[in-house]
């Protein structure tokens, strides 16, 4: 039972058994009398604000850009990221809303990407200030997508119209590209300080809890269901 118990998460095991024995195919919970696996506690890895402001730097300019400004600046997670469309970006009164994402998963054995107009919680739903820098290079990409449109001309692929985050040719950046090109750009750039695209989220909320921003306030910024995660975290 301690074998199981660590290769299945405790909590979706004993559900599991009890829907068994509910239907009639097992007789007993064993996640009862088995040993509960202590959990560790998680230690995020972050850049502090100088590491930050370096990687800002080298990645000006690059594809990467978008998605790294928007991760350090305001903890997005990368299906938000490559969510987020121009109709969110309220320019007038200088607002970001955090309402479409687009994930990636295995649908009948095909690999897809799945677009949905909602978060991942309802808290994950948020509008965020529109940072200077940040509405800068929103308008610069904006420039470019025009002029790319021109440029291509029929072979634009117009099946994306109004996300923000495209290639040249107007496909769609997928979300496991973000990962990996994050991973081989630190690999060139930065070999001995690795970390994970998540880890710029960590690194965005490290900063404003350094900062003292009031925790009920980081949760809302990332849009964490609980503020039992937030603490837990930071």
């Amino acid at each position: 039972s301690t074998l199981i118990l660590t290769l299945f998460p405790y909590t979706t095991l004993f559900r599991s058994l009890q829907w068994g024995i509910r239907r009639g195919y097992v007789l007993t919970n064993v996640a009862d009398v088995a040993e509960k696996p202590k959990k560790e506690p998680f230690l995020p890895h972050f850049y502090n604000l100088d590491k930050m402001k370096k990687l800002l730097d080298e990645v000006r300019g690059t594809q990467l850009e978008f998605a790294v400004v928007m991760a350090c600046h305001y903890g997005l997670r990368r299906a938000e990221i490559v969510g987020l469309k121009w109709d969110a970006i309220d320019f007038q009164y200088k607002q970001i809303e955090i309402k479409h994402i687009v994930t990636e998963a295995v649908v009948d054995g095909h690999y897809q990407q799945i677009s949905l107009d909602r978060a991942k919680t309802e808290k994950s739903l948020r509008t965020l200030p529109l940072l200077p820098s940040v509405e800068d290079l929103l308008l610069r990409m904006k420039t470019q997508q025009e002029d790319f449109e021109k440029i291509y001309g029929a072979r634009y692929d117009h099946s994306f119209g109004g996300y923000i985050y495209l290639w040249p040719n107007g496909k769609r950046v997928k979300p496991t590209w973000v990962t990996h090109a994050f991973h081989r750009f630190l690999k060139e750039t930065d070999p001995d300080n690795l970390i994970r695209f998540h880890d710029l989220r960590h690194s965005c909320a490290t900063l404003m809890r350094h900062e003292g921003v009031p925790m009920e306030d980081i949760q809302r910024w990332l849009g964490h269901s609980s503020i039992v995660t937030t603490e837990s975290v930071y």
